[in-house]
């Protein structure tokens, strides 16, 4: 069975997934486990206030 939650709240995602596709601007840019892609793709200029 598939999930696929659609969300900016980075946390919970790496929580619950083992995999993720990434987006940027509406489009897939990466794809892969999220333990390797989720702290790569943390960085200030993507993620917003608060």
């Amino acid at each position: 069975m598939a999930v696929a939650p659609v969300s900016h709240e980075f946390h919970l995602i790496a929580a619950h997934t083992d995999t993720v596709h990434l987006l940027e601007d509406g489009r897939p840019v990466r794809h892969g486990p999220t333990a390797e892609l989720i702290p790569s793709w943390i960085e200030p200029d993507r993620v917003g206030p608060g």
